[in-house]
């Protein structure tokens, strides 16, 4: 722990600091009372976050300034005036987090504010970083804002405080060479914790139906959109995924069914080869690094090719950020966030090697609207929309062609799932949908999945980098 200091930094830290804190919706301005104002600032050893504390300090507030880094902390806060105390811990420990909230509490009586700014970068393309460092950037840059929340939004509460968490411009327009960063960054933004806080046997293709090797014999009538492409779909073992399957295969691609559940698959795969069409299941889990190139690898080997990915695999995770478990944050994330970057970076090389091919991930409306009780989910879709600019950015020159589905509310097990764990009932929750559309009708998988027909075939060779909503008009409002 530390003691009170003085400083005077540059007066230019000082100004973008300010704009920072000020943009964000703190006030610098102090209470008036029988105690001063108290403010968490986290990565304050240098930086941004120095200017921060610094900025904080100087109105005339008491600053709790946190970063894993103890000597630099120290020796900023050696040179900060005003009433500042120094905890050196890692953000991403929720501990660390809980400790400055008690810290603050306990040394100043309260506490008003708390700015989410430690952060770390990767400048490093999908296909060359590892699940590592994935998940080392999302530990940091956006659960390290979840623990900090929940340690701090009883106190908040308590004062009608905020909670500030820096993002970047990058959360919003694709930097070169740092896809995952992005992501963490579009997560931070869509999560929108900036506001005032209130008191996913056998493994394996299972046959060979692509353009090389012996094929299963299906009849065609006439030429389709994605003839004798191959699609890989994840989560195609139900909902938009296997609607998806099926208008993939009827258009004449060669169809991966992936999904974790080997059983709904090859269901898909049963249905698609009923219509006449060319299927085979794969068992994968999206989450497991040796999965997902599994997947990749031996549907290139067996297929010759990929043309097409359609990164649908994913899971709802319903609650405010302060009441979200743990693990299902981690949960959501790994699926919806860790799953789209696993499978495109072993699928990406391949299509690197032929210079062209189509990713279409699938994203949601919540990621560019507010939806309460979905703070995890909405944080993950924000971050597959953000990965998806940067992913654009990077491959465009190896004619890769990278783009998002947001849909709104469709009728699949995944929203069914919603409706029970959100509503007091069915009806209840419909009716809530209902009134967020234009129309009065729930979305079809179908309705998805000629969408990602659209961003996978060559009509869309001029879209990139983009968002498609599917989403019954919801962005207009009623």
């Amino acid at each position: 722990m530390g003691r009170a200091h003085a400083l005077d930094a540059g007066a230019r830290r000082r100004s973008e600091a300010g704009r920072v804190v000020g943009a964000h919706g703190a006030r610098l301005r102090p209470r008036r009372g029988p105690r001063m104002s108290s403010v968490i600032v986290t990565g304050a050893a240098k930086g941004i976050g120095a200017g921060i504390a610094e900025a904080f300090a100087r109105a005339g507030w008491s600053v709790v300034a946190v970063d894993r880094d103890k000597a630099p902390l120290e020796q900023t806060a050696a040179r900060i005036g005003g009433t500042v105390v120094t905890l050196a811990g890692d953000v991403a420990d929720r501990a660390t987090n809980d400790a400055a909230v008690k810290l603050a509490v306990d040394r100043f009586g309260g506490l008003d504010a708390a700015v989410g700014n430690a952060g770390v970068t990767l400048a490093k393309l999908i296909d060359d970083s590892t699940p590592q460092e994935f998940d080392r950037l999302f530990s940091i840059n956006v659960k390290a804002l979840m623990y900090l929340a929940q340690a701090a939004h009883k106190a908040l509460g308590k004062t009608k405080g905020s909670l500030t968490v820096i993002a970047s411009k990058t959360g919003l327009v694709a930097q070169r060479d740092s896809p995952l960063y992005c992501a963490t960054k579009g997560a931070a933004i869509q999560d929108r914790v900036g506001r005032p806080v209130p008191g996913d046997a056998g493994r394996g293709l299972h046959h060979r139906c692509g353009a090389s090797g012996r094929r299963r014999v299906h009849r065609r009538m006439s030429k389709g959109r994605l003839d004798d492409r191959v699609c890989v779909i994840t989560g195609a073992g139900s909902g938009i995924g296997r609607a998806s399957a099926l208008l993939f295969a009827r258009e004449g691609a060669c169809v991966v069914v992936a999904d974790v559940d080997r059983a709904g698959a090859e269901e898909t795969v049963k249905l698609v080869h009923a219509d006449g069409g060319k299927a085979n299941a794969f068992s994968a889990d999206v989450v497991d690094p040796d999965d997902a190139r599994r997947l990749a690898d031996e549907t290139a080997r067996t297929e010759g090719r990929i043309d097409v990915l359609f990164n649908n695999a994913g899971i709802a995770g319903v609650g405010t950020l302060h009441e979200t478990s743990t693990e299902l944050w981690d949960k959501v994330m790994a699926v919806n966030v860790r799953g789209v970057f696993l499978v495109s970076k072993f699928v990406v090389p391949h299509m690197i090697e032929k210079k062209r091919g189509s990713i279409i991930n699938m994203s949601s409306t919540i990621a560019e609207i507010g939806l309460a009780q979905r703070a995890s989910y909405a944080a993950s879709k924000g971050a597959i929309l953000a990965l998806t600019r940067a992913m654009q950015v990077d491959y465009a020159p190896f004619g890769i062609r990278v783009n998002a589905l947001l849909p709104g509310t469709i009728a699949t097990p995944f929203v069914e799932k919603y409706l029970r764990e959100s509503y007091p009932s069915r009806e209840e929750g419909l009716k809530a949908i209902r009134k967020r559309q234009l129309t009065s009708e729930l979305g079809k998988p179908e309705d998805v999945a000629s969408a990602a027909l659209f961003l996978a075939s060559d009509e869309s060779s001029f879209v990139m980098g983009s968002g498609l909503f599917v989403d019954g008009g919801v962005r207009g409002g009623k």
